[in-house]
């Protein structure tokens, strides 16, 4: 489904949507982000203690005293990524 249609459905009034996307960093920021814009979300799943989530992005994912992740707020998807942590997970040189 693409993100116009989710958009199309979101409008159309609040429902429970489970925000799970178990992948990496970059997924995770992206589940974020793309939570933040709908509404009637409360939460996105991510699968904490993860490497290939948690040493992608440098400084990790930490969640707050409410035990919510902050969204990143860089330029793109707001991640920088430890490129050695890239290369050890996929195997490839960054």
């Amino acid at each position: 489904m693409s993100a116009p249609r989710i958009d199309q459905l979101d409008s159309a009034g609040p429902r429970h949507r489970p925000d799970s996307g178990w992948n990496a960093a970059i997924g995770l920021a992206a589940d974020l982000h793309l939570a933040s814009g709908l509404m009637d979300t409360g939460r996105v799943e991510y699968l904490r203690g993860s490497p290939c989530i948690d040493e992608i992005k440098v400084g990790g994912w930490k969640m707050d005293g409410d035990g919510m992740l902050p969204i990143p707020d860089g330029p793109g998807l707001g991640l920088e990524l430890d490129w050695d942590a890239v290369e050890r997970f996929s195997g490839k040189a960054a």
